[in-house]
């Protein structure tokens, strides 16, 4: 349900100013705000880059202004490798997926700690390890959950607000991809009052998606709103799609089982949402292979099983609904294959029946008697209550502050009109902000009617927690599973997912806190924490399952269930001692021992303690040997959800990305080349390939046998079975 300004919390202005004159904009702010500009803007995508750009230039070359940037996610474009075959190959792509994009000015110079002395720029959550040993970034970092960012910015006094928006539809425009903090923002403006009112601006773009729900807002939100005289807008920031390993979609597979049908659900970005989303796909669609797939697994075995976990293995009769701060591919995924269609609805109570099947979603009078017999309204309506039925579209009409309802056949009689027809109102996704793909772009932009009126983009305090309408958001929020991934877990439950070990920060904590802390809070849900067992970096493995570690995310009491790719591990209400000895059993077999007699020689387990032995095969072949499997292997893509990179950039990232794995161990690469040199094949796209990375004419010994490692890898990829692309 769209909003008047007033009730978003903004005072109504009478007009908003518009323009195409970037420099207006910018003297516009600077008279607003001078001498020293306090400047908020959304996370991720939706930053106003023009405006923000020439406000950057022009404070630059004005010693006597001070501009604070206070935002969160700032995109760059990825850096070119110092490789200069993976060089090429990276050129290629950012051509074809950042052409026309604006660099943010600001992020250039601060990625080279060269900002003037004039600027600053303050995030709550860092680009993933982008700013690793980056002094001015890692100094500047606020460390906040996400509900309380806007809080946080509001409070160094902000006075400008610039953002990302849609062309305006008669009076109203859409906040798209970043409702998430500016709609708290704006309640915090009402709050404050207008002495305390930011410069509000807004810069279209005619690529972004027109989003409903919450994020639809009147033009008279802004003060000034700059359309760029080229009027195509510029290409959104791109995020292209990870490949997915098989340890992700082993690891997938173990938290597909663990959704109920009918429930919540929240899971993240990255190769490991969509491998869940994949799975959760299979288990609906291809629910015999998925069975059985499940049933060969690694740790399914009746002996293996997590004594009182649930496993869901059945298709979806009813669907899901999803409450999540991102609105990631995965998600827009399961809608496109009918998973995420469970609506929910915003009349307290409604949810609860429609979940126990004590009414349908069809407006009639068995629906208003089992209303009246629950509860749910009472004789006479209050006001409130006649604005829930009409957001429901049980009451069909627009003013109803005259509206008198004393008795049951007044009530009745109101809503005859509407007998027959469904409930209106339904959601079957509340989400803060989104960033991904081009793909993702375009399935956002080309939602069918019900999709793009049951998505409900929103203030991130709306979904991140449950203050403000807790009854309501009880009631919607049935049976959750709020999945989330980390770098690293303490052996005794605590979460590492933002920071290293001394305390420079990787991202930020976000709304991971968030979610783990309303999974205990919620009656029947789960916080579903996420880890690959292992890493290698510059060919070293390393456990991700550490016996402890100076800087922690989710602390150990917040401990719930946890996977990796060896299975899962249910730590809610467990002694430090039975938290030990499970998470040993899903840890990788190469580290268990050592871990174990750490928690030996701390007295966290008996001395006699031994892993069962079957947990001690948890190892990378064992997961590679059940997914290469013929039969199984057509059903686990690369990319299941698509990918923006095209065929021939596939191919060389992939080789490439082999020859570096092998690289760091001479003696294997020696193997590897005398075991499959012989077995090597050639195909006409390989010199498209070639050509990508310039060794269409190798000239000398080193760009020849680069050609020949990366034919090596071509020739595997050519009898590997699994698909690029899915279904």
């Amino acid at each position: 349900m769209r909003l008047n300004a007033t009730e978003k919390g903004l005072e109504m202005k009478m007009t908003c100013d518009r323009t195409d004159e970037l420099d207006m904009v910018v003297n516009s702010i600077i008279e607003y705000a001078k001498p020293h500009i306090k400047l908020a803007m959304p996370l991720g995508l939706g930053k106003a880059n023009h405006i923000v750009n020439a406000l950057y230039r022009r404070v630059k070359e004005t010693p006597d202004l001070q501009l604070s940037i206070y935002t969160a996610l700032t995109l760059n474009q990825p850096k070119a490798p110092s490789n200069p075959y993976a060089a090429q190959v990276m050129n290629a792509v950012t051509s074809q997926l950042y052409s026309g994009y604006p660099d943010l000015e600001y992020a250039q110079d601060r990625c080279k700690q060269q900002l003037p002395a004039n600027i600053k720029v303050y995030e709550f959550f860092l680009s993933p390890g982008a700013f690793l040993g980056n002094d001015d970034a890692q100094q500047s970092y606020i460390n906040s959950n996400y509900t309380h960012a806007a809080r946080d910015i509001f409070s160094k006094g902000i006075n400008v607000i610039a953002q990302m928006v849609t062309p305006p539809q008669g009076h109203n425009l859409s906040l798209s991809c970043n409702p998430d903090v500016t709609l708290d923002l704006f309640d915090l403006v009402k709050k404050a009052g207008n002495k305390h009112k930011p410069f509000i601006v807004g810069e279209v773009n005619q690529q972004l998606p027109y989003l409903k729900g919450q994020a639809e807002v009147d033009v008279e939100h802004f003060d000034l709103l700059y359309t760029p005289p080229d009027l195509k807008g510029y290409k959104l920031f791109t995020l292209p799609q990870r490949a997915v390993k098989y340890s992700d979609y082993a690891l997938a597979m173990h938290v597909s089982r663990l959704i109920p049908d009918g429930g919540t659900l929240q899971i993240g970005i990255g190769a490991l949402g969509d491998a869940i989303a994949h799975c959760l796909f299979l288990r609906d669609q291809c629910n015999d292979v998925y069975k059985e797939i499940y049933k060969k697994s690694l740790n399914s075995s009746p002996e293996c099983r997590i004594k009182n976990m649930p496993s869901y293995l059945e298709p979806f009769q009813k669907g899901l609904y999803a409450n999540t701060e991102m609105l990631v591919e995965g998600l827009v995924y399961l809608r496109e294959k009918q998973i995420l269609r469970k609506k929910v609805y915003p009349l307290k109570g409604i949810n609860n029946l429609l979940d126990k099947e004590l009414i349908e979603p069809i407006i009639s009078q068995n629906l208003i008697d089992t209303l009246l017999s629950e509860n749910i309204i009472s004789i006479p309506c209050s006001l409130t209550q006649l604005q829930a039925l009409q957001a429901v579209g049980i009451i069909d009409q627009d003013d109803i502050s005259d509206i008198l309802i004393d008795s049951k056949r007044a009530l009745i009689d109101y809503c005859k009109p509407t007998f027959g027809q469904k409930l209106k109102g339904g959601i079957y996704c509340h989400a803060g902000f989104y960033l991904g793909s081009q793909l993702l772009y375009e399935r956002l932009r080309t939602l069918d009617s019900d999709s793009l009126n049951g998505l409900d983009m929103c203030s991130v305090n709306y979904v991140n927690h449950l203050y403000n309408g807790e009854a309501l958001k009880r009631d919607q929020r049935k049976n959750a599973c709020f999945v989330n991934s980390g770098m690293m877990l303490t052996l005794t439950g605590a979460a590492v997912s933002d920071g290293v070990a001394d305390y420079q920060m990787v991202s930020g904590v976000g709304g991971q806190y968030n979610f783990v802390a309303q999974a205990h809070e919620l009656e029947g849900a789960r916080s579903i924490m996420c880890f690959q067992s292992t890493r290698t970096k510059n060919g070293e493995l390393k456990s991700n399952i550490v016996w402890d570690y100076p800087h922690i995310t989710i602390p150990r009491h917040l401990r719930d269930i946890v996977v990796t790719e060896y299975g899962i591990a249910d730590l809610r209400s467990a002694s430090d001692r039975d938290i030990i000895a499970r998470i040993l059993n899903i840890t990788d077999s190469r580290f268990q021992q050592s871990l174990l007699k750490k928690a030996k020689e701390a007295g966290k387990i008996e001395s006699t303690y031994v892993i069962p032995s079957e947990y001690q095969n948890n190892l990378p072949k064992k997961i590679e040997e059940l997914f290469q499997q013929s039969e199984y292997a057509t059903y686990f893509p690369m990319y299941p959800l698509g990918c923006d990179l095209d065929s021939i950039q596939r191919y060389a990232t992939h080789a490439l990305q082999g020859v570096q794995e092998r690289s760091f161990n001479k003696v294997g690469l020696f193997k590897h080349i005398l075991k499959n040199s012989l077995k090597s094949t050639s195909k006409p796209y390989y010199n498209d390939v070639y050509s990508l990375m310039g060794l269409n004419k190798p000239t000398s010994l080193k760009s020849h046998f680069m050609r020949f490692l990366i034919k090596l890898e071509l020739s595997l990829m050519e009898k590997n079975q699994r698909p690029w692309l899915g279904r």
